[in-house]
Order: C-alpha cells, then structure tokens, then sequence
C-alpha cells in the first residue's frame, strides 16, 4: 500500500494538463536482473495509464535526450543495476530532474550508477551496499 501511495505521489504531475503526461520506465542493468522486472513495468504502466498518463518501457539509454525528456513528467529506473547510462545520457536526465521532472528509483535503482555521484548522493541520497 506504502508503495501505490509513493507512485501516485511520484506520478501526480500526469494530472495536470498542462505539463508533460509521459512516463519512462527504464529498466537496464548491467548486473544482477531481478525477474520482477516485467511485472514491476506492468504494475508501474497500469497505475500511470489510470492517472491519464501515456507510457513507454524501454532498456536504450539512448532514450535519455534532452528532447526525448522535454515531453516526460516522470522517469521511472525499475530495478536497474550498475553503469546503465554514457555520459551524455546522465547528463540529459541530471538537467530533466534540477528542472523540475520527477524520478522514482524502485529497488535495486540505489545499485545503480555507482561513478555517478551525483545520482547515489544527491538524486538517491544512498547506494545499496
């Protein structure tokens, strides 16, 4: 219950019709792969679709452009693990968030981007150890 709660809060920016109503589910990892992952997209995809939001599952980090993400209200790292985005990708999704776009880090997104510090200490406040 806790969890649906963060996810709404997470995706009340796709009830508001004049920002952007786009979710991004990403879900890459270049470690351990949780086989929760499918359900984790249907899940996060059914809660959104009922909040008016369009939606898209993907594993590209090419899909983290500043064009790509000017028409996202949120950007969901499901179970990602390890060094999932290039350097042009973290950059793009650092701007979306200090712009006022929303993120939500499910599970195993703190055992991600390690290099990164900007995601673990300031995005995340932590890593999984």
């Amino acid at each position: 219950m806790g969890r649906t709660i963060f996810l709404l809060l997470a995706l009340a920016g796709c009830a508001t019709p004049l920002q952007p109503n786009h979710v991004l589910i990403y879900s890459r990892t270049d470690g351990f792969r949780h086989n929760s992952i499918p359900a984790a997209i249907a899940a996060v995809s059914e809660i959104a679709e009922s909040m008016g939001c369009s939606v898209s599952a993907t594993e590209d980090p090419l899909a983290f452009t500043g064009e790509a993400l000017a028409n996202t209200a949120v950007v969901a790292f499901l179970n990602t693990t390890r060094d999932v985005l290039g350097p042009r990708q973290e950059a793009a999704l650092r701007r979306f968030v200090e712009g006022g776009g929303g993120f939500l880090g499910a599970h195993a997104a703190a055992d991600t981007e390690y290099d990164w510090p900007w995601y673990g200490e300031e995005l995340l406040g932590a890593y999984f150890s």
